[in-house]
């Protein structure tokens, strides 16, 4: 067990002024010049701010640093970024390794820092909350800090490390695996309410971060830096027992497909799941129990242990039944993905899905958004063409077609579902439903039209990726009708691409044909079926016929000048 690594970002640089300062004259020029600056703007917090930071980053002079620290936060004391240097300057100190060589003094220092960074966590809260107002204007963070979080967190992580080093043992006390002798033989009975609730309060954490980074992401194509994922990890290994830590949440079970790559595992987590839902019987170990046979289905659809649909979703239909609102999103994202129709057997009375959407979007009001509204929602799952639970296909491989130069990518295996846009509304067509879903791209809500899209499931609700106007398509198949008999040349290739839309008999009718016009003749007859296979057959165009479809579009843009 190596020392825990800093965070990079805690070196960002000072202004260009005091480095030069730095390089030039001394360091001491700069406090000064600092000193100076928080007197002649004594409402400024960010200038003794930056003194504590220059103390403890430059001179590792930690408890003047706390002293300018405290001094930032009177001034402004409903910033949680100004809160966050505090805590910096603890964690900084129970890091060197010059400092805190006792146990006691390792704690003392932790104490303070635990208790700084918990304060900036509650801060941040608030910061969230729409009844914050400063001259009538509602002021609301357009982030969640998060850093009172991590930083606790890494104080964890740290003390851990220390004391441990110093004698085993207090690896077992921090666990809450063990007596606590080693707490009164070390003199540290005064820290004894913050060493039993420890491992408590930073699981809660680890926690945190699991769903945050799971269901969430900085942008589409940008992800948090490695090392939270790695702190994190480390705290749940340190505080919680290897069997236990082992995909212990919903989140964390979604985070197997990326690493977990032995179906023995991911069969041996299932039936551990199995055992704890039988035994327990509570909603949570339940949806956990299903999604593990969710994500064993990824790796392995013959798995002996694999429950079918039907037996699944029996076990969410009698919680269904028993309450309907109040629930998890996690409970919502379940029923969505075990109950969007298709072939698949279901039992009788199903739920209502255009109310269980609405259920998943208040549910995740209230849990997750003011963490997460301003954070790009990944999608946990896509509905493929797969029967079973093979329709469902995990996001960990896709997500970076959906960024908007790449969003008209075709993805094999993923079904199209058949919508119309109303009101600027996405709506998923499905026999006689009409399912509400939110647009991936906004902007391509823009007219009222069939279209067709891709469906992926955030922790939100449903999402349209790849939304695509299919009359549009179908108008230029049936007004170039002609040219397009005419002039295709790969019909094979074409007819191969709508080969699941088209009936045995016809098809074999088709191939049956002598020449490509006649062939492409008699699949135009089967076009008149609907948009969808309209749709299908100018993507297969798009394609297979580039320069075609090209010379067409310009053909028709002439015409109609």
């Amino acid at each position: 067990m190596g020392p825990p690594k800093g965070e990079k970002e805690e070196k960002l640089p000072f202004s260009q002024l005091i480095q030069d300062i730095k390089e030039k004259e001394n360091k001491s020029k700069c406090v000064g010049l600092f000193k100076h600056a928080a007197k002649k703007f004594p409402e400024d917090a960010f200038i003794p701010q930056a003194l504590a930071r220059f103390y403890y980053i430059e001179l590792s002079d930690y408890a003047k640093a706390a002293s300018w620290a405290k001094t930032a936060i009177e001034r402004k004391q409903d910033n949680s970024f100004i809160r966050d240097t505090l805590g910096q300057v603890y964690k900084n100190q129970l890091k060197n390794q010059n400092l805190a060589k006792s146990s006691r003094n390792i704690l003392q220092i932790a104490k303070q820092a635990f208790k700084a960074f918990e304060e900036e966590a509650e801060t941040a809260e608030r910061e969230l909350e729409p009844e914050m107002q400063e001259d009538g204007v509602t002021n609301i963070s357009t982030v969640f800090n998060y850093r009172g979080l991590f930083g606790y967190i890494q104080a964890a992580n740290t003390i851990f490390y220390k004391l441990s080093k110093m004698n085993p043992e207090w690896s077992k006390v921090l666990r809450q695996e063990t007596k606590q002798s080693l707490i009164h033989s070390e003199k540290c009975g005064k820290y004894q309410s913050l060493l039993t609730s420890l491992r408590q309060r930073t699981e809660d954490k680890c926690n945190f971060f699991e769903n945050f980074l799971i269901y969430s992401k900085l942008k589409i194509n940008k992800q948090e830096p490695d090392y939270i994922w790695r702190d994190t990890a480390d705290c749940y290994k340190y505080y919680v027992k290897e069997e236990e830590q082992f995909f212990r949440s919903f989140a964390g079970l979604l985070s197997t497909l990326s690493h977990v790559t032995s179906v023995s595992d991911l069969e041996q987590i299932t039936e551990q799941w199995k055992e704890i839902h039988m035994d327990s019987q509570t909603d949570g170990d339940a949806l956990n129990y299903i999604l593990a046979n969710i994500i064993l289905s990824q790796k392995s659809a013959s798995s002996e242990i694999l429950r079918t649909v039907p037996e699944l979703q029996e076990i969410l239909q009698k919680l269904w039944d028993r309450q309907n609102e109040n629930r998890s999103p996690e409970f919502y994202l379940l029923v969505l993905l075990l109950f969007w129709p298709d072939s698949a057997k279901k039992t009788s009375n199903t739920p209502d899905l255009k109310v269980c959407v609405q259920y998943m979007r208040e549910s995740y009001e209230r849990t997750y958004q003011k963490y997460l509204r301003f954070r790009y929602l990944v999608p946990l799952f896509f509905l493929g063409n797969g029967g079973g639970l093979q329709r469902l296909v995990h996001q960990t491989d896709f997500t970076s077609l959906f960024v908007e130069e790449h969003e008209t990518a075709e993805i094999p295996g993923f079904q199209r579902i058949q919508g119309e846009i109303r009101n600027h509304k996405v709506f998923a067509l499905r026999g006689p439903d009409q399912i509400e879903v939110l647009p991936h791209n906004p902007a391509s809500v823009y007219n009222t039209d069939l279209v067709s899209f891709y469906l992926g499931f955030t922790i939100r609700g449903p999402v349209a990726y790849n939304i695509r106007y299919v009359k549009k398509s179908a108008q230029f198949v049936d007004k170039h009708k002609k040219n397009i008999i005419e002039r295709v040349k790969k019909v094979d290739l074409i007819i191969n691409d709508l080969r699941p839309m088209i009936p045995t008999e016809q098809y074999s009718t088709i191939m049956a044909a002598s020449t490509n016009n006649e062939k492409m003749e008699k699949l135009y007859t089967i076009l008149t079926a609907g948009y969808e296979i309209k749709d299908t057959f100018y993507q297969s165009l798009l394609k297979n016929e580039q320069g075609l479809i090209q010379d067409l579009t310009k053909f028709g843009k002439k015409s109609s000048n």
